[in-house]
């Protein structure tokens, strides 16, 4: 499996100073890069014979590159995995969204050793045209894919990544601690990774239940409804695929030209490979129920998460914003809209 330092590697590759612009020379560097690694891997190209598929709209081309791993029956409906590779601004954006980028990559590697014991086919999707002013319009990459380069057998579920190279650090003023408090909650903070969707099918807690939890990170299951759709994977959602979207948050050098691979924690994201590979596997094996998305289908998965997660200043931050337990959705809501308030 891909170690730190190789993950380091890539996003150096990718997170150039002059950025991932659409219609610049960065774009069509990173976008060569990724289709070599594709090649390099042995992965087998979406459709036809090549990685790349592009699309015009409005004058402007875009391209995503799109492969997979042959799991055992081609007639299931496959898994993606995605992440897109533009950047919003003329700079490195390691963090968005190269470092989820080398992820996916890596994780198409690995799964590519494994591939006899998959049951379905794994697509690595790498889209184009996610940042403004493409976000949530017909150019983004994954509606484009959704709506005119999906085959017909559509997808069985997406796991999609975005922000998820960087340690979550504790905001100020939210545990109003010191000294070697503030320490402790500094790092049990760090290895923070939020994850949505466990509602957006029945079964997919179990899925959490039988992989259990991840090395090295604490989780925290959430409501997608929390933060919305902020990345690639609002196109299932609205389509009643089941998705799961894995994000560290929102950070100080969000969309800044600060955001510089020396700044990403690449230990924390050899951590996030090795589960999103548990996750694939174990989810690839599931029939999942298209179109039930409920908040009662994770509840339970929730409220596990967040006890586990914040311990063990539990009972400071229950006392910090006035309750006296996490059992209901009430509850979670009182937290998630605490959290976001600082800006996560």
């Amino acid at each position: 499996m891909r170690k730190a330092k190789e993950l380091r590697k890539d996003v150096e590759e990718l997170a150039k100073p002059e950025g991932r612009l659409i219609g610049t020379i960065g774009h069509d560097n990173a976008k060569e890069f990724i289709v070599d690694r594709m090649c390099e891997m042995g992965l087998s190209p979406y459709k036809n014979a090549s990685f790349e598929m592009p699309y015009k709209m409005d004058g402007t081309e875009f391209t995503n590159i799109i492969g997979f791993v042959p799991g055992k029956s081609s007639d299931k409906a496959p898994l993606l995995i995605g992440a897109h590779y533009d950047s919003v601004i003329a700079a490195p954006c390691a963090d968005d969204n190269a470092a989820a980028v080398a992820i996916a990559l890596a994780s198409g590697e690995e799964l590519m050793a494994r591939a006899e014991k998959l049951e379905r086919d794994i697509i690595i999707a790498v889209f184009d045209a996610e940042e403004p002013p493409h976000f949530q319009a017909d150019t983004m990459g994954s509606n484009y894919f959704h709506t005119n380069q999906m085959d017909a057998r559509g997808v069985q579920s997406a796991i999609v990544m975005d922000l998820v190279g960087h340690d979550v650090i504790i905001p100020k003023g939210l545990v109003p601690l010191g000294g070697i408090g503030a320490s402790l909650a500094s790092s049990a903070t760090k290895s923070l990774l939020f994850i949505t969707g466990a509602e957006s099918a029945p079964e997919m807690p179990s899925m959490f239940e039988k992989i259990g939890s991840p090395r090295g990170l604490r989780l925290i299951n959430t409501l997608n409804d929390y933060v919305g759709d902020m990345s690639d994977h609002g196109v299932f959602r609205r389509n009643g695929t089941p998705f799961l979207f894995l994000s560290c948050g929102r950070w100080e050098h969000y969309h800044q030209e600060s955001d510089t691979p020396d700044k990403l924690s690449y230990g924390k994201m050899e951590n996030i490979l090795k589960y999103l590979i548990q996750m694939t596997e174990a989810t690839a094996s599931m029939e999942l129920t298209n179109g039930v998305t409920d908040p009662d289908n994770s509840l339970k998965l929730e409220t596990e998460s967040l006890k586990k997660a914040c311990s063990p200043f539990t009972p400071l931050l229950l006392k910090l914003i006035g309750l006296k337990g996490i059992e209901t959705r009430k509850d979670i809501d009182t937290i998630a809209t605490a959290l976001m308030s600082t800006g996560l």
